[in-house]
């Protein structure tokens, strides 16, 4: 849009902002619209300013139609905005300022107290040397103890992360056992062991198997875990116990207080009794895992023997079977003999048979002979 002309002088001795708007029933000849009262003067170099022009010499200012109502609206709101904007400015460096003379008010105090301590005589600033030096050891004590205490805490961690992986150590050694004793009883069901001295075997080794995991769940690592819990807490106590032999109070040539040391007593108490009831929780887990332990021996060592008496009952009758079986095999054996040798008897008798027929055959043959030959002479 063309820029709008400077400002003209009102019947009140101000001005008013002429805005040449096209479309706003202004000729092109530059006739504007002129907005309110209130609204600001352009700046005179604004005014004065000429449009921009491209390379070619052309102007590079497109004309657009703005209605005068909206213009004043823009105006207005850009006024608004600065009003707030300088206010809230104008509040937070009001704040500022008072942070700072707050600052500098104590920095000057402490700087006045330090040339006036300059000037107190010699006991003075030996009683503030003896202040201070005072107040460098009950910062040393502060520290000491919280040091005791870190390494309170890490020292029971570090046993606490020990106890977990001795107890993830058990359940291990619980589920290798319960797969040995599962694969002793798909020993048991096997279709060649069909033997009693087999399934005895396998008995004598699924027993052997459980008293030896009892012995290492009641005697090994429950005795280890509770052995590692008793001595988490008596190194708890142990390390307490030192450090409160080692706050030596200012009536025995120490430079501990008694309000002092009576206070971290009472925090080392808090810290036994944290270790108490650690200690108490732990073994109460040891508990609770060595029956958890005992149940899954006892459901496995259950499990294993009803399946070595269903096996031991299908190995007796199968046992039965055979022997039954052997019985007969040499009653059908015996029977086969005496029929073998029977018949050998009836063969031999039979040969006899024939020999003697044959014998009195011949005979007969020869009788005839000798009547034929008597009668022919």
């Amino acid at each position: 849009a063309p820029l709008p002309a400077a400002p003209e002088p009102d019947a009140d001795g101000g001005s008013a902002q002429v805005l040449t708007v096209p479309g706003s029933g202004a000729g092109a000849a530059g006739e504007g619209v002129a907005a309110e009262g209130e609204d600001a003067d352009l700046p005179a170099e604004l005014s004065e300013a000429a449009a921009p022009l491209d390379l070619d010499g052309s102007v590079c200012v497109a004309e657009m139609e703005v209605d005068a109502a909206e213009v004043h609206a823009l105006r207005r709101a850009l006024a608004v905005t600065a009003a707030s904007y300088h206010e809230a400015r104008a509040e937070a460096l009001g704040r500022k300022a008072k942070e700072d003379v707050g600052d500098l008010s104590q920095s000057v105090r402490l700087e006045l107290d330090e040339r006036l301590l300059a000037h107190r005589p010699r006991a003075g600033r030996l009683e503030l040397d003896i202040k201070d030096r005072r107040l460098d050891e009950l910062h040393a004590h502060r520290e000491r103890f919280g040091r005791h205490a870190r390494y309170v805490f890490d020292r029971d961690a570090a046993l606490r992360a020990d106890f977990d992986a001795a107890v993830t150590d058990a359940r291990r050694a619980l589920a290798a056992f319960i797969r040995e004793m599962a694969e002793r009883e798909r020993a048991l069901r096997h279709p060649r062991n069909t033997h009693m001295s087999t399934i005895e075997r396998l008995r004598r080794d699924a027993d052997a198997v459980a008293a030896s995991f009892k012995r290492l769940v009641q005697a090994d690592q429950m005795a280890a875990l509770r052995q590692r819990a008793d001595a988490a807490l008596e190194h708890t106590r142990g390390v307490n116990a030192a450090f409160a032999r080692s706050m030596k109070p200012v009536a025995e040539g120490g430079t501990y207080h008694p309000e002092e040391v009576a206070k971290f007593l009472a925090r080392l108490g808090e810290l036994d009794e944290a270790a108490a009831r650690a200690h108490a929780a732990e073994h109460e887990r040891i508990e609770a895992l060595a029956a958890e332990l005992v149940a899954e021996v006892e459901r496995a060592e259950l499990s294993f023997a009803e399946a070595l008496r269903v096996n031991s009952e299908d190995v007796r009758l199968i046992e039965a079977a055979k022997a039954a079986h052997a019985q007969g095999s040499a009653v059908m054996r015996a029977e086969l003999n005496a029929s073998e040798a029977q018949e050998t008897e009836i063969a031999d008798l039979v040969r006899t048979a024939a020999d003697a027929h044959r014998r009195l055959a011949a005979s007969d043959a020869e009788a005839g002979a000798a009547a034929a030959a008597a009668a022919a002479a």
